[in-house]
């Protein structure tokens, strides 16, 4: 696996660059709605970055109810100069919105391509439909962001009471899937 890092060179001496900040931005999955911020997969995924001795910091930037839309226009609000890696998890309120789809891919577009101007790594999490997961990938591609399908990024084994967000065990299983791919990235500083 190339070091998805060395694609997109971070500039800048802040000190988030030093201690490889990481920005989840979503909807309420990020959020951990139903189990509480401390159990999304944004927080699991710190403590085991943390655990394996990484020099990082994830700031859960997932608004419940929020849609592609709402996510670029916070978009440089929720991502400081000098973020390492930007995780993108959203899209299912656009659908469900019923939101035309040429709208949807327009905003994913625009979080990709500001992103990309802005030289942040951006990862990311495809709808966990074939379809949209197909646009996903191609976009990712022409942006330089690393795709990775909606089953990574979302776990339906382990629904919570109202059968559509995750429980505290389906944000861990998120959180495992997703460790590779940001640690392999070569995103965050490791201590020495």
């Amino acid at each position: 696996l190339a070091r998805l890092a060395d694609r997109m060179p971070i500039f800048g001496g802040t000190a988030w660059s030093q201690e490889g900040l990481i920005v989840a931005l979503g909807d309420s999955n990020t959020a951990g709605w139903g189990v509480g911020s401390a159990y999304s997969f944004p927080s699991q995924l710190n403590s085991m970055l943390h655990q394996r001795g990484y020099k990082a910091r994830i700031v859960n930037a997932g608004v419940n109810g929020d849609t592609l839309g709402g996510m670029l226009g916070r978009l440089d609000t929720s991502v400081p100069a000098g973020t390492r890696l930007v995780i993108v998890q959203g899209g299912y309120n656009d659908v469900f919105q019923r939101t035309p789809p040429n709208v949807i891919v327009g905003r994913l577009q625009g979080i990709l391509s500001r992103l990309h101007a802005r030289r942040v790594p951006a990862l990311l999490c495809g709808f966990f439909d074939p379809k949209w997961d197909a646009i996903g990938r191609k976009l990712s591609a022409q942006y330089g962001a690393t795709f990775m399908p909606g089953s990574t990024c979302y776990s339906p084994n382990h629904r919570g009471p109202d059968g559509l967000h995750m429980s505290a065990a389906g944000h861990s299983v998120v959180a495992q899937r997703l460790m590779p791919v940001v640690e392999e990235g070569g995103f965050i500083p490791h201590i020495d």
